[in-house]
C-alpha cells in the first residue's frame, strides 16, 4: 500500500477538508492537528461560508480496504 495520503475534498467547491493515510483521518485547520484512527464514519462540513456542504467519509480498519467515500 502506498504511504501517500488521499485527499478528501468538498464536492461543491473543491476545498480540501481532510486527508486519509494508513487508516487515519487527518484534519489540519489553523493551529489544530487532529488524527483519528480505527473504523468509523465522519461527516465533514465545508468551512467555506458560501458552501457549507457536508461530506460523509467512511474509514475502514481492514488493510485491504482502507477507505471508502460516500456523499
Amino acid at each position: 500500500m502506498s504511504n501517500e495520503a488521499k485527499e478528501i475534498r468538498c464536492v461543491g467547491c473543491g476545498r480540501l477538508l481532510a486527508k486519509v493515510r494508513d487508516g487515519q483521518l487527518i484534519i489540519q485547520r489553523g493551529g489544530v492537528d487532529a488524527k483519528v484512527e480505527g473504523a468509523f464514519r465522519a461527516v465533514l462540513v465545508c468551512s467555506q461560508p458560501r458552501c457549507r456542504r457536508p461530506r460523509s467519509v467512511d474509514v475502514l480498519s481492514d488493510p485491504a480496504r482502507r477507505m471508502a467515500f460516500r456523499t
